[in-house]
């Protein structure tokens, strides 16, 4: 009798022991799995810290080239609607002639590049998706809706210009230039006549419209960046 209960209780304390190392074993990789879990949530947070701080970075680019650009469309418009009224008086000044040259025979370039490198690459890499949907989706509209729409706007102003220059201006019978050898001027007088011409009217209308609808644009895109801005900063807040 005791000999059973002395090896009854060996087999328990067995049972036992081998159930400690068990919960000892589950306990220890479930920490081990927790902390995994922790640290990997701190390098992606982190990660995304760094990202977001990258985009303002950008947006912060972005901002002050459309700042420049707004100054400049603003010019033009002005400049356009001046000789718009100089057409209806027929009275131009010499410097609005020169202006008006430089502009029509497209001796004013105008880049835009609509796309953020980081951005893009966030893309590509499939992390811009672990931002809050706020964010991408404010982030999806500038880049890839009205960036573009902004960058199509610049390149159909180009266009039309260079196809003014090429069909209207650079003509047989509406030679511009006076006939010094040591360089190449419009003559201004000249100029001032073949600007009376329809066409010409309608080039100027042509280039205002686009203009403005640049000029609109643009500040609409500065809003939108100044919200997603403060969205990207809100976001960052939060981690420190």
């Amino acid at each position: 009798m005791l000999f059973k209960l002395i090896k009854s209780s060996s087999i328990t304390q067995l049972i036992l022991r081998y159930v400690a190392e068990i919960i000892i074993i589950f306990v220890g990789i479930t920490v081990s799995f927790i902390f995994d879990q922790w640290r990997e949530d701190i390098k992606k947070k982190k990660d995304l810290v760094e990202l977001s701080q990258a985009l303002l970075t950008d947006i912060d680019a972005l901002k002050i080239k459309l700042k420049e650009d707004l100054i400049g469309s603003s010019a033009w418009i002005r400049q356009l609607d001046s000789l718009r009224n100089q057409r209806t008086s027929k009275k131009f000044s010499d410097r609005q002639l020169k202006w008006f040259y430089k502009m029509a025979t497209g001796q004013y370039t105008f880049l835009f590049d609509p796309y953020s490198p980081t951005y893009m690459a966030a893309v590509s890499t499939g992390t811009i998706s672990e931002l809050p949907e706020k964010i991408n989706n404010q982030l999806y509209k500038i880049y890839r809706v009205n960036l573009p729409l902004f960058q199509l706007l610049y390149n159909q102003q180009q266009e039309n210009i260079l196809n003014f220059r090429n069909t209207t201006m650079l003509t047989a019978n509406s030679y511009l230039y006076t006939t010094e050898i040591s360089t190449i001027n419009p003559d201004l007088k000249l100029l001032a006549e073949e600007i009376q011409r329809p066409a010409y009217g309608n080039f100027i209308n042509q280039v205002i419209i686009t203009e403005r609808e640049v000029y609109k644009l643009n500040e609409d895109i500065f809003k939108s960046l100044t919200e997603a801005e403060r969205s990207l900063r809100d976001y960052v807040d939060m981690f420190k």
